[in-house]
């Protein structure tokens, strides 16, 4: 039973590892980027050409 509780652990440390060092450090990265694209006005760009493509 003491493995069982052990292995679960572990499986939890490494899983909070990956959270913490990859994941998050992209989903900052992606959130810096897509700022940086509202800033300078290409989202609303993209988003209207993508109306336009819509209708045609």
């Amino acid at each position: 039973m003491q493995a069982l509780i052990d292995l679960i652990t572990r499986a939890g440390h490494c899983q909070l590892d990956v959270a913490l060092y990859t994941l998050l450090p992209n989903e900052v990265a992606t959130t810096i980027v897509l700022r940086f694209l509202e800033v300078y006005g290409v989202l609303d760009s993209l988003v209207i050409w993508l109306m336009f493509a819509r209708q045609v």
